[in-house]
């Protein structure tokens, strides 16, 4: 859990990018909540998704898990550490346009 910079997580989004903002500065833009890049366009807003891992053959990644956990817990740190949650980041939520003013 050490020498990670900034963790965020994909399924919390804003509020990475809110905890981004927070640790390096700069301002919320719009384009910072835009998924540019979406898995599946008919679901591009979708928030869960869910993959085919029969190509996998059963096979399970050991690391994948723990790996995970460890990014969550210093996800929920960092918040802390800067003090910021859903309603924190509002600011930076309306800077970037996905909160009304």
């Amino acid at each position: 859990q050490e020498g990670f910079v900034f963790v965020g997580l994909t399924e919390q989004w804003e509020l990475s990018v809110c905890l981004m903002h927070a640790i390096f500065g700069g301002e919320c833009r719009s384009s910072d909540f835009i998924d540019v890049r979406p898995t599946d366009p008919s679901s591009a807003n979708s928030s869960i998704m869910e993959y085919n891992i029969s190509e996998l053959q059963g096979l399970i990644d050991v690391y994948d898990g723990p790996l995970y956990e460890d990014a969550k817990d210093i996800f929920a740190t960092d918040l802390k550490r800067y003090g910021l949650s859903q309603v924190a980041c509002e600011p930076c939520f309306r800077q970037g346009g996905i909160l009304g003013s």
